[in-house]
């Protein structure tokens, strides 16, 4: 699986290296803006879940068109 994955990222750096962007911004901007009550988790488990689905807004038009 791990093989694979760099596979696909070798093969596509652009949407990779955007991923990997998105995905640090979201948990960053997580840690930074939910509430300090909320564990280290629940916070890093939200700023993927949001950092991925602003890339996923972004390279939506692209996959399909």
């Amino acid at each position: 699986m791990r093989r694979r994955l760099s596979e696909i990222a070798r093969a596509h750096p652009v949407l990779a290296g955007s991923l990997v962007l998105c995905l640090s911004v979201g948990v960053f901007a997580a840690f930074s803006l939910l509430p300090e009550e909320w564990s280290g988790l629940r916070r890093s488990a939200a700023g993927l879940i949001g950092g991925a689905g602003v890339w996923l807004l972004m390279v939506a038009p692209r996959l399909v068109g």
